[in-house]
């Protein structure tokens, strides 16, 4: 709770209103909710970022592959997928589409 009233949340209310919803989310069903609160510098995401990086993605293919990444999470549940994401449901939906012309 301290590290959740410390964060400075650049992102102003929207950045803490989707970190709620994705921590209420990820926990359905759990007596306990765990929000995931940045931490001061980077730390395991950078990990998976560097070996995007160093394998030469693009930001589409970034994108493409954490769109499928909360697909397989949610069991294909594109509402939940959104969700997790922090967009709207079409623009999901378009997103896919989109990924599907390009291939």
């Amino acid at each position: 709770m301290n590290r959740l009233m410390e964060y400075s949340w650049p992102g102003n209310i929207r950045q803490l209103k989707n970190s709620v919803r994705r921590a209420f989310i990820m926990t359905e069903g759990s007596p306990s909710m765990e929000i995931d609160v940045p931490p001061g510098g980077c730390a395991g995401g950078c990990q998976a970022l560097d070996h995007c990086l160093g394998e030469g993605w693009d930001l589409g293919r970034l994108e493409k592959e954490y769109i499928r990444a909360a697909l397989q999470f949610t069991n294909g549940h594109k509402n939940r997928a959104a969700s997790i994401l922090g967009i709207d449901r079409r623009t999901l939906y378009r997103k896919i589409k989109e990924s599907e012309t390009l291939n």
